[in-house]
């Protein structure tokens, strides 16, 4: 999947959640008082491996993590050209011990 350009503001939880295979690029995106920008699904009977391109993303306070990827599951993600605006506690790249029973996953792993 492709997002190029666009942006979203006062997201409750995610922008973009990944749930099926592959690679998703995120280029010239900008974020405002939301949630996670992307997050590869955690919580899913039959995993897949899953990747993500982020590329000149505007992050803007407040937030909450701006991506989230499952590192057991093989996930990977590459970040470039990152500018958080007011928020310097943000999370950019947070790692997550996912499942396949449906709990979220608890707490992300250092």
């Amino acid at each position: 999947m492709v997002i190029d350009g666009g942006g979203a503001r006062a997201t409750e939880d995610k922008v973009f959640q990944h749930n099926g295979p592959g690679t998703m690029l995120i280029n010239d995106f900008r974020v405002e008082n939301s949630g996670t920008l992307y997050r590869s699904c955690g919580n899913r009977t039959g995993q897949y491996e899953r990747h993500a391109i982020t590329n000149d993303i505007t992050a803007a306070a407040p937030g909450g993590k701006l991506t989230g990827f499952n590192v057991e599951y093989g996930d990977s993600g590459a970040l470039s050209d990152i500018t958080v605006v007011g928020d310097s506690e943000r999370d950019i790249r947070v790692s997550y011990e996912g499942n396949e029973t449906g709990a979220e996953p608890e707490q992300p792993i250092p």
